[in-house]
């Protein structure tokens, strides 16, 4: 009885262990933008940047500004980002009132985050002109990102992935964040990844182990 309960448990965790093994690369990370040169005044998070591998050589980054915390997207590097390899960046769309979504910006520096491959610009910092949201497709001109979205960006010289141009006011929506008289701009870069858990892999895996744990139990007993 006790030889088979241990076979079992060790089973469950080999059957927990394959899917884990299996499991295809993540396609989606989300970077958050958690620190700034804005000052002590203005806390963190300034937004978000969604990364999405739509293929090997193709991946769509959409930034969200924290709009309910009076953060918004202004003026030129309002987008940047360091990627992997040689990249081609469009806009698919972004939500600044007037439509003025501005134009790709190339490499460049974003003040105390360092040098990034890419960037894109909105129209200037002027109300109507702000965005909350702003989605880029980047295409890789040669090279493979493969099926891995941690292969899409690559830490630049001060160690960033991803960094925003940002206005602060005292706002709480879109509409309103367009509207007010800013209090400051400055920059946000990333500071942390929110992990996508897998959990048919990780509910096999606590059942493997409680198979284990019952078997050290009887073991026990009996001696």
């Amino acid at each position: 009885m006790q030889t088979s309960t241990i076979i079992a448990g060790v089973a469950a965790l080999g059957i927990a262990a394959s899917p884990m093994i299996a499991v295809a690369a993540p396609t989606t990370e989300t970077l958050t933008l958690g620190a700034s040169n804005l000052g002590g005044s203005f806390p963190p998070p300034f937004g978000t940047v969604k990364v999405d591998l739509l293929g090997a050589t193709t991946a769509q980054l959409t930034y969200e500004s924290n709009v309910a915390g009076g953060y918004i997207f202004v003026d030129g590097g309002a987008a940047a980002a360091n990627f992997n390899g040689p990249v081609t960046l469009s806009l698919v769309s972004c939500n600044a009132p007037s439509l003025a979504c501005g134009s790709n910006g190339g490499a460049g520096n974003e003040d105390g985050f360092g040098h990034f491959s890419n960037s894109w610009n909105l129209a200037n910092a002027g109300a109507g002109n702000r965005a909350s949201e702003i989605i880029l497709t980047a295409t890789l001109t040669s090279g493979s990102w493969d099926t891995d979205v941690g292969n899409v960006l690559t830490a630049n010289n001060n160690g960033y992935l991803v960094a925003s141009h940002i206005g602060a006011g005292t706002c709480t929506s879109l509409i309103t964040c367009n509207a007010v008289t800013l209090t400051t701009t400055g920059f946000a870069g990333d500071g942390s990844v929110v992990p996508t858990p897998e959990p048919l892999s990780l509910a096999l895996l606590g059942t493997g182990l409680v198979g284990l744990g019952f078997a050290q139990r009887r073991r026990k007993k009996k001696a």
